[in-house]
């Protein structure tokens, strides 16, 4: 899944703005709990510095920071989502509820898709970033990795 013409098309606020993705993926290792978490981090923000550098992404590699909160009778959730591979740059934010009485739901709120070839939402970057400082600090938050190799 490597994409042999990467070209990401970014200006110099483009580079400094995932500059700042890959400070705020740096800043979620106080959440990690397993080496995999780590490593997980780590490649994010390798292929991060990859479209940066308009390299090659050889991992694809997902990321998730949230926390569902609730009883037994009722519950929501909130997750922001990242996934990088050869392809795209994924950002997104998703939200879960579950009822006794209904059942479950989700919905996804897209903040950025980034792909070669495309130009990169800065405002929308910053808003998911600052959504994920806001989610981060809650206590009950947490990380979760999914890594494949390509």
């Amino acid at each position: 899944m490597t994409n042999s013409n990467n070209d990401w098309n970014l200006d110099e606020e483009a580079i400094e703005l995932l500059g700042q993705l890959a400070a705020a993926i740096h800043s979620l290792k106080s959440l990690a709990i397993t080496g995999n978490d780590l490593i997980g981090l780590g490649e994010a923000i390798e292929a991060i510095d990859s479209i940066i550098e308009d390299g090659e992404i050889e991992v694809n590699v997902g990321l998730s920071v949230g926390f569902r909160a609730g009883d037994g009778d009722f519950e929501e959730g909130t997750f922001m989502c990242l996934r990088i591979n050869a392809d795209e740059l994924n950002l997104d934010e998703l939200n879960t509820t579950y009822s006794r009485a209904i059942g479950s739901d989700h919905s996804t709120v897209d903040y950025v898709y980034l792909t070669p070839n495309s130009a990169l939402d800065e405002f929308e970057l910053n808003n998911w970033l600052n959504r994920l400082d806001e989610i981060k600090s809650f206590p009950e938050a947490r990380l979760s990795v999914s890594r494949d190799h390509v």
